[in-house]
């Protein structure tokens, strides 16, 4: 009887620690799965919620509660003891192992990573500062990842080295320093780790030092040329160059090597929206969810495609399953804010909107959000009580504030109106037109910029954009011509010496896209994706001096042929 009844305490104590500990960690925005086997040898898995082609990084826990897990500790930290079979069991455990000891008095928990170098004489030693209750989210992830790293590179198995640099790369728990610095690191003990390099190719890219990028990548496949992911970050860097063909060659070559990824199919739905095929851009996004309904990545671009296309009611949707993958997400409430606002469901809009703010009090795209929304309101008031003075000022301001958050539509119906009222509204009749040239309706885009220069012939913004429309259009010759007036008037802006030396690389102008784009790094050193393109003009200009007459030109960087 008495051996039973402590049994029964025993086993309502460890209840109390499993429940309180998976309260913590799910507050803590891990994914908690308890083992309901006792044999197992542990009592949940964490899952962290940061994923990268629909894998995310997973430890085992295992959770001890009571008053007699404190009994040897000092200052420092607690004395874990258990027997050798156990720890020999969570050594060798396909995954990282956390032991979690929770004190039901003081209501805390402290935990630990067991690895080969922190076990001594069958006890582990329980930093008191790794204090689970008392810190926060970022700071939690940071200190188990990075533990969990330290045992996977004394454990030595690369199949967990590859899903840990993979996490990394991509968590929000550190910065791209850090990421930078450690991968460095690792690959000065591995150097010929192709996995790695595209991490490494990833967090140059996210840095904007895309040449950087591209030369990893091509490292990574010169010791592997058959690594998918090596190709997706090439067709990702080129997309971000806005060199949308070769982004899709590199895309669609990665899924040739390997069709089951739905990274890979998401990569050329990205490259395919960019083009502006959003058709078939959904079809990949599709794809990439059928092989992996929980990714997070694939429905939110899918969610952003069906808008796109008009298609709101579905977007509402893809944007619904987003919350329902990441429910403490404030880039997924607000999202689904802007698909209920795009059905007109303003007060749910409002509400997803405010839900984001909870979560996250600074997520600045849900206030300018629901500051949309007030604007909107006081206009609606006004026009409703026949005041149809509305200042252009305040159209126009919210005009560019939709513009800013992807609803052109509403946006042109106050550009409209800001016209209705001054015909010659400088603004009004650029935006116009850009958005008419996005829709890739060139035509009365060109109409719209060439009124735009008629009228204000000394505002370098109106040629700026006529050119910018003209290149879209693929009339780089007088877009090129209309940079030029832009930078008569305005000799310092960087951005149009970039936008100019672009068309001119698009007809083969070297000398003078690689003049323009060094003029541009002058007035704006920050340019990264200028950096790049004038090393590459460079590069082929070297090249092609080196040839003697007669031999073909190589094949242009950027252009396929």
């Amino acid at each position: 009887m008495t051996n039973y009844d402590n049994n029964k305490k025993s086993n309502q104590t460890g209840e109390v620690g499993e429940h309180e500990v998976a309260g913590i960690f799910t507050r803590l925005n891990w994914l908690y799965h308890p083992i309901t086997s006792r044999d197992v040898g542990i009592d949940a898995i964490i899952e962290s919620k940061v994923s990268v082609g629909g894998r995310s990084i997973v430890i085992g826990i295992q959770i001890k509660c009571g008053q007699y897990y404190f009994r040897i500790q000092n200052d420092s930290s607690i004395t874990f003891k258990n027997n050798k079979v156990h720890f020999d069991y969570w050594l060798t455990f396909p995954i990282p192992i956390m032991i979690v000891l929770y004190n039901p008095d003081t209501c805390e928990a402290y935990w630990e990573i067991v690895n080969s170098n922190n076990i001594k004489d069958n006890r582990l030693k329980i930093p008191k500062s790794h204090v689970l209750t008392k810190i926060t989210n970022t700071d939690t992830a940071k200190s188990a990842i990075l533990e969990a790293c330290k045992f996977i590179i004394n454990r030595n198995d690369s199949e967990k080295i590859e899903l840990f640099f993979k996490l990394f790369a991509k968590s929000d728990s550190f910065n791209l320093s850090e990421r930078y610095s450690i991968v460095n690191r690792y690959l000065l003990a591995t150097p010929n780790d192709s996995h790695v390099l595209c991490i490494k190719g990833n967090i140059e890219h996210m840095r904007g030092d895309f040449q950087a990028a591209l030369d990893t990548y091509n490292a990574s496949l010169q010791l592997n040329p058959s690594i998918p992911t090596a190709h997706w970050g090439i067709a990702h860097t080129y997309r971000r160059l806005q060199d949308i063909d070769n982004a899709l060659f590199w895309a669609n070559k990665g899924i040739e090597i390997d069709p089951t990824d739905p990274s890979g199919h998401l990569a050329l739905a990205l490259c395919l929206a960019a083009k502006g095929n959003l058709d078939n851009a959904l079809k990949e996004c599709d794809s990439s969810i059928k092989l992996n309904a929980w990714y997070y990545d694939a429905h939110d671009h899918r969610g952003q495609i069906l808008l796109g296309l008009g298609r709101f009611q579905e977007a509402l949707e893809a944007f619904s399953k987003l919350v329902e993958l990441r429910p403490m997400s404030a880039y997924a409430h607000h999202k689904l804010g802007i698909s209920y606002e795009y059905c007109n469901l303003i007060d749910e809009a409002v509400a997803a909107y405010k839900k984001s703010l909870y979560f996250d009090p600074e997520y600045s795209p849900a206030e300018h959000s629901l500051q949309l929304l007030n604007i909107a309101d006081q206009i609606r008031t006004i026009e409703i009580r026949g005041n149809d003075q509305i200042g252009i000022n305040t159209l126009f301001d919210l005009a560019v504030l939709y513009c800013d958050y992807g609803n052109n539509d509403k946006a042109m119906d106050l550009f409209n109106k800001i016209l209705e009222k001054e015909p010659c509204h400088l603004g009004a009749i650029v935006n116009i037109g850009v958005i008419l040239a996005i829709r890739g309706d060139y035509t009365i885009a060109r109409e719209y910029l060439d009124r735009a220069v008629v009228l204000h012939p000394n505002e370098n913004v109106a040629w700026f954009n006529r050119g910018s429309v003209l290149f879209m259009s693929g009339d780089y010759n007088t877009a090129i011509d209309s940079y030029s007036k832009a930078l008569k008037i305005n000799k310092n802006d960087a951005q149009i010496y970039h936008s100019r030396g672009v068309a001119y690389r698009k007809i083969y102008e070297f000398d003078k896209a690689i003049d323009d784009f060094t003029c541009a790094l002058q007035l704006n050193p920050s340019l990264s994706t200028t950096r790049h393109l004038r090393r590459e003009l460079l590069d082929v200009r070297a090249s092609i001096v080196k040839l003697s007459s007669g031999i073909l030109m190589p094949r242009i960087p950027g252009i396929i042929g």
